[in-house]
């Protein structure tokens, strides 16, 4: 659905609550809406003189169209900032019970910060994902990680592995054979991640990456299966290379994120900063900070997006779930990695184009409140960690 029909869908929602014929919870929206937009004027400000005109334009009409001379000046105010924040901003569109959720089409590179927390939790909710991981040691030794675990948890040839407040560490050099170990979240889990060189890497839900203890000889290679964010470690000398099949993408020293799932057709590496060099094995391309190179299985072109959303593609790390023009079955994925449930759909997802932020930490219910909004039930099975979702 496009933008403009958003809007619309969101009139309507107005006109239903106006003409008494709301549910609750879509009163419960638009009363947390008008509360909340009384604190964000300022989205008025960033406006252009010519877009202030239009938005006065539209917002008369709005108001010569449905208010009659019987409304009162409450109902007048309210229908009037509410048209004015959708015609003319553009901008907010869910506040939902429990904290807001944030559209945002014109400031998109902006989403307007707000802390969306859960109120409460019940037998029929599921939490969202913590900090645990498990590490597979050369030799095939399991360690399960957490953030209550401190000090040195092995050492393998001259190389000790540290795990101190949910952080795993190398420190070391080679001294011999190259030993290899493998980091793997499973869904519901994140993990932070030190390299020997001093290269950090985030790991999200589902992810595993396979990395040497000390790196040695000419360069310095990782393979990975699902989402990280690397911060590596500059040395000229030795490149880095972060390798998924027969994708691989060099490193001279920068920041990125690197989305590499199975169960998608394609994987995406956002630069944030330095530069790197993306390669499928038939062709090669660099890119820049800000730019998104997309390589897709069954295709020998590599794909750069030059204006890339960057804030919402490493808005995982920074502890938020972020949608843009995302469709249900993005959101779906993301819920069943971050909350390992099983996502059982009956019958065809809507074709809509969701735009949110909302925080990692809240529990399974608050989140599915945007669903309410779409009409779009739902039922969440928390003993065996089950979301059946009937559009």
């Amino acid at each position: 659905m496009s933008k403009p029909e958003y809007r619309e869908d969101f009139n309507q929602l107005i006109e239903r609550y106006l003409e008494g014929k709301a549910s609750e919870t879509e009163k419960k929206f638009v009363e947390k809406y008008y509360q909340s937009f009384e604190k964000r004027t300022g989205i008025y400000n960033q406006l252009s003189d010519a877009e202030k005109e239009a938005a006065g334009r539209n917002l008369k009409a709005k108001i010569d169209a449905s208010i009659d001379g019987n409304s009162n000046k409450k109902v007048f105010f309210l229908k009037s900032t509410l048209f004015f924040a959708v015609s003319a901003a553009a901008s907010i569109i869910f506040i939902l019970a429990g904290g807001y959720y944030i559209f945002n089409s014109k400031f998109s590179a902006k989403v307007i910060p707000v802390q969306l927390t859960a109120k409460h939790v019940n037998k029929e909710d599921i939490l969202p994902g913590v900090k645990k991981a498990t590490l597979t040691l050369d030799g095939g030794e399991n360690i399960v990680l957490d953030s209550a675990q401190n000090g040195i948890l092995a050492r393998q040839g001259n190389t000790a592995i540290t795990n101190i407040n949910g952080a795993l560490s190398y420190t070391g050099k080679n001294d011999g054979p190259v030993r290899y170990n493998t980091l793997t979240t499973q869904k519901g889990q994140q993990y932070p991640l030190t390299l020997s060189d001093g290269t950090e890497i985030f790991l999200d839900a589902s992810t595993s990456i396979r990395f040497p203890v000390a790196f040695s000889g000419n360069d310095r290679e990782v393979t990975i299966n699902g989402r990280a964010y690397f911060h590596v470690a500059e040395n000229k000398a030795m490149p880095f290379y972060v390798i998924k099949g027969d994708r691989k993408v060099r490193v001279y020293g920068t920041q990125f994120n690197v989305s590499a799932y199975d169960n998608e057709k394609d994987i995406k590496v956002t630069l944030v900063q330095g530069s790197v060099q993306v390669s499928n094995g038939k062709k090669a391309t660099m890119i820049t900070p800000g730019q998104q190179a997309v390589l897709s299985i069954g295709n020998e072109d590599i794909k750069v997006i030059e204006h890339a959303d960057v804030e919402q593609a490493i808005a995982w790390k920074n502890g938020i779930i972020s949608m843009h023009h995302a469709d249900m079955s993005d959101i779906l994925k993301e819920i069943e990695r971050w909350y390992d449930v099983e996502v059982v759909v009956n019958g065809a997802l809507p074709h809509k184009d969701f735009y949110f932020s909302v925080s990692r930490n809240v529990n399974l219910t608050d989140l599915l409140r945007i669903f309410e909004i779409y009409h779009i039930k739902y039922k969440i099975d928390a003993q065996n960690r089950k979301l059946t979702v009937n559009p």
